[in-house]
Parts: C-alpha cells; structure tokens; sequence
C-alpha cells in the first residue's frame, strides 16, 4: 500500500531536490528563487544562491507559498540569512516559526544576519 505524502513532505522534499541539483531554477540564465522563508512568521529567509549588494530578489515563503520581493543590503553567501523585515536591537530573530536568537543590533531589511547581528538563543 502506498503511503500518502502531506503537503509538507512534499514541500521539504522539493527543498531537498533543489538543493541536489544546485537551485537551477533559471529563466534565461537568471535564477528565479535567490531566497527562501520557510515560516510564515520568520523574519529571516536563507540564501539559495550568493546574493550580491544592491541586487533585486525574488524569495519565496513555503509556507504560505507566496512571492516575496526585497533588495539586498549587503553581499550574502550561500546559505546565509537575509532580514526580510527590520528588527530592532534585542528583537527575537525568527526562523522555521522558531526563536533562533536575539538581534545584538538593528538589522534592517535585506541585511545579512549572522554572528554579527545576532545572538543565540541557546547562549
């Protein structure tokens, strides 16, 4: 018997896909996706290709499967975080719908979020 896949599953699967095949989700050579929030209350997405200062990107959210559109602040390697909203200094830093940490400074949107910035919440 086949066993059925939630929609999460699937999602977390395609996420696993894309990342195997190096996110070549290109239009003419352009990629599509340059971040990905995976929450609907993150206030953090994570880079899935390097992401230069001053360039214009498309995000998607996963969870609530919507386009998001931001500029980025700074150059953000692969597998970085990128605010998609500004959060104050001492503000909770929120990934996958969880408290990851604490911003140790203002970060405003489309900025790298880091050891710079943030503070963890396990410390």
């Amino acid at each position: 018997m086949a066993q059925r896949m939630t929609a999460a599953s699937l999602v977390r699967l395609a996420f696993v896909f894309l990342f195997r095949v190096g996110l070549e989700l290109v239009k003419g050579g352009t990629p599509v996706v340059h971040y990905i929030v995976h929450g609907e209350k993150d206030t953090v997405g994570v880079a899935v290709v390097d992401l230069k200062k001053g360039q214009s990107l498309t995000g998607w959210n996963m969870a609530k499967n919507s386009t998001l559109r931001l500029k980025a602040a700074q150059n953000i390697p692969l597998g970085h975080k990128i605010a998609v909203d500004n959060i104050a200094k001492g503000e909770k830093v929120i990934k996958y719908d969880e408290e990851i940490g604490n911003a140790s400074k203002a970060i405003k949107k489309g900025q790298h979020v880091h050891t710079q910035n943030l503070k963890t919440a396990r410390w």
